[in-house]
């Protein structure tokens, strides 16, 4: 029963890791990260609905895709040769985002924060009672 419990949790730890994967590169691009105006050059149809865009990086022009909103106008909204906003890192100017780093690292999961911070405490808790248990 020990092993089960040890391997549940890594599990869910693994998979909350794996879905919230993106948090460093959001985290980067907020503190490292140089805000310019992009463009709109293109859109893409489909789940999810892809925004093309282009920006002036320090050497040339850089272009990438991504979603809409987090600060710029929604899909729907937007039309080629929009000005969108763009972060982008000034040492590797191919990792770039469209919108606001800040906006896309907190909103998505403030809900598995949320639970984590409410049910982890709890689910420890419970691991404990169970291990003390088990070594009586």
């Amino acid at each position: 029963m020990k092993k089960l419990f040890v391997a549940a949790g890594v599990a869910a730890l693994a998979f909350f890791f794996y879905r919230h994967r993106d948090w460093p590169l959001y985290w980067k691009l907020e503190r490292d990260g140089v805000a310019v105006d992009g463009y709109v050059i293109g859109k893409r149809d489909g789940p999810p609905p892809l925004i093309d865009y282009s920006f002036q990086g320090p050497v040339k022009i850089q272009t990438a895709s991504g979603e809409a909103g987090w600060g710029n106008p929604d899909y729907n909204q937007l039309a080629v040769g929009d000005k969108v906003i763009v972060y982008y890192l000034p040492y590797d100017p191919g990792v770039s985002v469209l919108g606001l780093p800040l906006l896309r690292f907190r909103a998505p999961h403030v809900l598995a924060v949320d639970l984590l911070l409410l049910i982890g405490p709890w689910l420890a808790w419970l691991t404990w009672r169970e291990l003390k248990r088990q070594s009586l």
